[in-house]
């Protein structure tokens, strides 16, 4: 696991050209999709549970978890668009070296704060909307 967390996360001195950073990023996408994947899965079980949707109702949540998708693989590319614009607006080359694994790091959690603000926006409601209704 470490061996993998290590090659995922950090890049080899080669990566230097343009394409090269895009192969870079594109083959931690898998990653980031499964990483998406799983908290998706968390915040739809979380739903189900508090009763916001209900089983049958699935298919419909269907659309909208698809344009969050894919949403979050637009600005999963935006990540080597901007490492790409720090090779050529960037003097430092050790500066820039490090800059697609701390994108991708940063770009991850991001992703899943904003899932998981979801799953914040369901538990307060759940505890609190109860109440506010009731006044």
């Amino acid at each position: 696991m470490n061996a993998l967390l290590k090659n995922v996360l950090t890049a080899s001195p080669n990566h230097t050209s343009s394409k090269e950073a895009i192969r870079w990023w594109e083959q931690r996408r898998i990653y980031y999709n499964m990483i998406m994947f799983a908290a998706g899965t968390v915040t739809i079980i979380l739903a189900l549970l508090l009763h916001e949707i209900i089983f049958t109702d699935l298919i419909n949540a269907l659309p909208p978890v698809l344009i969050f998708a894919l949403s979050a693989n637009l600005f999963y590319t935006l990540g080597w668009v901007v490492e790409i614009a720090c090779r050529k607006f960037v003097p430092q080359k050790e500066l820039v070296q490090k800059a697609g694994p701390v994108l991708f790091i940063a770009g991850i959690s991001l992703s899943i704060l904003f899932t998981f603000a979801i799953d914040i926006a369901l538990l307060v409601s759940f505890f609190f909307g109860t109440a506010a209704a009731g006044t």
